[in-house]
């Protein structure tokens, strides 16, 4: 039997903690989760002898000081011929899911998913390099999922929509930690043999009651008028939490999602001009290519998708961006458009950098 407890920080604050153990293809849980809102979930199921996904049951409700709360969401998921159905029941509301495939990560059961990572991990493959390949199923589609050996102390799990995390196991195969800087969560784990998981409730009960829980990413938008064009911007906006950004939680060389959540949005009403490049009137989606010596700006005509879930088929403009230090750490992700004698400047800006770029509106 593999199981334990496992805490996962968001830079310095606890995000969730949990329970977990997998035997003979059985397992259960159980989350508080300390996020957007407070919620504990557990759910028990059965996986295939590969770790797929066979059956699971659980639920989530708002904890008070003496036990159970409002129920909120009942979840339900199965296997038939091969598909894997997804019910959810909330607020008598029932809703019902299809995806053609067996998968080993799905979103619709709620947050436990970021716990199916140590319940998979038994099911890794033994050697290095050797991998193991299925589906997070997301979105209505079947995402590739895979579960490489690393090293012989390391696990590699993920998808393009998620990220990819870092399992760390000792030699026999038992979890130590997690790693996901640099995936959509961008949490670390802890695993612990032993802890006291109703006091912990207790404790985040009385805290959220003390000082009621705020949004992880706060919503923002930014309205200029430059020129005639109305140049908006609506985007989730993350803090720094003690982490280091660049190079950590957004990686060099990799597109990053500009934002936190939903895809940051630019809407524009007449056409922009990049380095003389028309940008006609329209909504696009902004994704950053950051790197160590330099930025590129992305502008992407798909919008109604996750953040992480960029596209380059979609892409429209890539503009190369300059970058400056800042005289001082930003906590909050901010982005700026200011006005420009012939044009505007789109900025971003974190922890001790911005970067930007120019754009005219006549070209």
């Amino acid at each position: 039997m593999h199981k334990g407890y496992v805490i996962y920080n968001l830079g310095v604050d606890t995000t969730f903690i949990g329970y977990y153990e997998v035997k003979d293809n059985n397992f259960r849980f159980k989350i508080v989760g300390n996020t957007n809102a407070l919620t504990v979930t557990t759910m028990s199921g059965t996986l295939y002898p590969n770790g797929e996904l066979k059956e699971a049951k659980g639920y989530s409700y708002a904890p008070m000081l003496e036990g159970e709360g409002k129920r909120l969401t009942d979840y339900h998921a199965y296997v038939n011929n091969d598909s894997t159905y997804f019910i959810q029941v909330r607020d008598g509301k029932e809703t019902v899911s299809k995806y053609s495939a067996k998968g080993m990560i799905a979103n619709a059961i709620g947050t436990p998913f970021l716990f199916m990572l140590p319940v998979l991990t038994p099911y890794a493959p033994k050697n290095v390099n050797e991998q193991v390949s299925s589906y997070h199923l997301i979105f209505g589609q079947n995402r590739p999922f895979t579960m490489k050996r690393l090293a012989p102390d390391l696990i590699e799990m993920g998808s393009q929509v998620m990220g990819y995390f870092k399992i760390y196991v000792d030699n026999n195969g038992n979890l130590k930690s997690i790693d996901g800087i640099g995936s959509s969560w961008n949490v670390k784990g802890t695993y612990v043999p032993e802890l006291d998981m109703d006091e912990y409730i207790r404790r985040f009960v009385v805290k959220a009651q003390q000082n009621p829980l705020k949004p992880l990413n706060q919503k923002d938008s930014i309205i200029s008028r430059i020129d005639g064009v109305d140049v908006r911007v609506d985007y989730s906006r993350p803090q720094m939490r003690g982490r280091v950004i660049f190079g950590e939680v957004v990686p060099w060389n990799r597109v990053w999602r500009t934002g936190a959540n939903e895809p940051t949005k630019l809407t524009i009403n007449r056409s922009i001009y990049f380095d003389g490049k028309e940008l006609p009137p329209g909504e696009y989606s902004l994704f950053t290519l950051p790197a160590n010596d330099r930025w590129t700006l992305i502008i992407n005509k798909q919008t109604d998708m996750w953040g992480t879930d960029h596209n380059p088929d979609y892409d429209f403009l890539r503009v190369p961006m300059q970058t400056t230090a800042l005289d001082k750490p930003l906590e909050l992700m901010t982005i700026d458009v200011s006005p420009t004698p012939n044009g505007g400047i789109l900025s971003v800006m974190w922890e001790k950098t911005k970067a930007f770029v120019g754009f005219t509106t006549k070209k």
